[in-house]
């Protein structure tokens, strides 16, 4: 039998967060290593993340990646130990994604020689880079790899036309793969039968319902990165707009930062809802907690989502959520006793009905919060210990 107390993990991510949580990407890997972590001896975390030298860190046309590097400093954690590798790189969009895995398998290399890493086995977060990089590493140091797909449907979708070799060998390759949604199964069972179905878990310790006394608004809030492709906040003000006039006093709280921060105020500006929308920019999960517990409904308006946390951490809070069926969120709202579906995230008169409607719906807030306990972390936690104690088998 194995004892994983004395084996060491490694997890390969693009993007992890910061010690104090201020920088808080892929937080979902943290927080599901917290449950994890105590299983295993040692536990490192490797993070490459692109350079760019800090006298050019003031030009606004440097993505966030870049400027936020020098703000990233390897930390230790109990007997997790976390690496933020930087890579010199020029900050073209282009150059950067076409040499990616080149640039994240050079950084984790050198990072694993320079500090001497002893692992048995690897987790790797997403298809690009890190399961094209954890493949590569599984062969020079002959140990196993999971990987975890989170990328959104089209994305994987556009992965699968791509018949990158890279790809293709990093499905094959791993000893099991992680779908968090359902549906997307079958698509990569076909490079690995050892394929099954995980969602994300939320963290109890942070999300749960917690009482405000005299709030008098009817907030609304939206919670995921200002970018209008994926996130889909254009129509989410439109449909706003319309609502807005039937129901007057009500509020649109808008979390996040992002490339289209810009264009989302000058929505804000032509439909003269200044006093109305406000964008709080990005907050800390305790931060998040608060502003869905003083919030009527969460709206997920996304053109895609592999799954969507977000949802799951409001109904933790008691809130019900109204979201697009965008891949991940038909396979959490499956009852009109969480929350409401909307077919067609284009469709601003059906988000506005939908909202309205959850805005003047009697819930039952305990069904809610039952309804999210199976997605939480501690439950997630003690499948993916199972599965890496198989592979180590």
């Amino acid at each position: 039998m194995v004892n994983l107390k004395e084996k060491n993990l490694l997890v390969i991510c693009d993007g992890y967060p910061s010690k104090d949580n201020s920088i808080y990407n892929n937080i979902f890997v943290k927080n599901q290593l917290k449950h994890i972590a105590p299983h295993f001896n040692k536990v490192f975390v490797i993070s490459p993340i692109p350079y760019f030298p800090k006298i050019f860190k003031n030009l606004k046309f440097l993505p966030k990646k870049f400027t936020n590097s020098s703000k990233l400093e390897n930390y230790s954690e109990k007997n997790i130990s976390v690496f933020f590798p930087k890579f010199l790189t020029p900050p073209f969009s282009k150059y950067y994604q076409n040499h990616k895995n080149v640039l994240f398998l050079e950084s984790a290399i050198k990072t694993i020689k320079n500090n001497s890493l002893v692992f048995d086995i690897i987790h790797a977060h997403f298809t690009k880079p890190c399961g094209v990089v954890a493949n590569k590493i599984s062969k020079e140091y002959d140990v196993p790899y999971i990987l975890t797909v989170h990328e959104g449907p089209i994305w994987l979708e556009k992965e699968i036309l791509q018949s990158n070799i890279d790809f293709i060998n990093a499905w094959k390759g791993a000893k099991t793969i992680i779908r968090v949604n359902k549906k997307d199964v079958p698509k990569l069972k076909k490079y690995n039968t050892d394929t099954i179905h995980i969602p994300n878990g939320f963290d109890q310790d942070i999300f749960k319902y917690q009482k405000y006394q005299n709030i008098k608004e009817k907030t609304i809030v939206s919670i995921g990165n200002l970018v209008i492709r994926e996130k889909n906040q254009i129509n989410l003000i439109n449909a706003f707009y319309i609502l807005l006039k039937k129901n007057p006093g009500i509020k649109l709280d808008i979390v996040g930062e992002g490339a289209d921060k810009n264009k989302i105020c000058q929505e804000i500006n032509r439909l003269k809802l200044n006093d109305s929308v406000r964008l709080l920019g990005s907050k800390k999960p305790k931060e998040i907690k608060v502003i869905l517990n003083k919030s009527k409904i969460l709206v997920l308006p996304s053109f895609e989502e592999s799954f969507g946390i977000v949802q799951i951490e409001a109904m933790a809070c008691g809130v019900p959520v109204v979201a697009t069926i965008n891949g991940g969120s038909e396979e959490i709202i499956t009852s009109k006793d969480v929350g409401l579906l909307v077919k067609d995230p284009n469709d601003t008169e059906e988000l506005a009905n939908a909202i309205g409607i959850a805005l003047n719906k009697k819930w039952n807030r305990k069904k809610i919060i039952a309804f999210s306990k199976k997605y939480s972390l501690k439950e997630i936690s003690f499948v993916l210990h199972q599965i890496l104690l198989e592979c180590l088998t």
